[in-house]
């Protein structure tokens, strides 16, 4: 008897080209403009996080960001009383790799959040940023409601690339709770920090 079975294969061949990764440079910190704004929901936070190729050189980023929340220590803000508790000072929190959040990532066409196999075999897309105006973009997630007691919180934040950092505060404009589900998307090209991947039914 003859048994056939469906697999959804994610198809990333044209989003990830070996030649960029081996003709063009590596994009670094001082080649780029990077930047955060914000965006919000109940309870969700998301803060677009932009690259911006500056040099007159084509540069290409893969991965994601290395982002660590720089938490508060010291007295409440106003806007933070209940909600906030201190955080020794220097204390970072590093943000989570994940696929895809409730705000950007990388969005599979079945509309259906990937399997953890899935995951865990998923590659980063290779983008190629055009000399003095490529763009691409990530987002970070985080909830800000505590289920019971009070969060650490942060206004600040180390954005890093190739494990060089830059210090940008959060493009919300003021402190903010970070309670869970602190999550960072992969780099996609564009600014919308999302990118959807097709998915190809192989037949055997």
């Amino acid at each position: 008897m003859f048994v056939s079975t469906v697999t959804f294969v994610p198809i990333y061949s044209a989003l990830n080209s070996p030649a960029d990764a081996s003709t063009n440079p590596s994009c670094t910190i001082a080649s780029l403009r990077i930047s955060a704004t914000n965006s919000d929901g109940l309870h969700h936070r998301v803060e677009f996080v932009t690259f911006t190729n500056v040099t007159n050189q084509v540069c290409v980023l893969r991965g994601y960001p290395e982002i660590e929340a720089v938490l508060l220590s010291g007295k409440a803000p106003t806007n933070l009383v209940g909600m906030y508790h201190s955080s020794r000072p220097g204390s970072e929190r590093r943000a989570a790799n994940v696929e895809m959040a409730w705000a950007g990532g990388v969005n599979w066409s079945t509309g259906l959040y990937p399997s953890a196999s899935a995951q865990r075999s998923f590659v980063p897309p290779v983008i190629t940023l055009r000399a003095k105006s490529g763009v691409a973009s990530s987002t970070l997630n985080w909830v800000d409601g505590p289920n019971s007691g009070t969060c650490p919180a942060f206004k600040e934040m180390k954005i890093g690339v190739n494990g060089v950092f830059v210090l940008r505060p959060l493009g919300l404009g003021y402190p903010d709770p970070l309670c869970y589900e602190f999550d960072v998307t992969p780099i996609v090209r564009g600014s919308s920090g999302a990118m959807n991947v097709p998915i190809q039914k192989v037949v055997r």
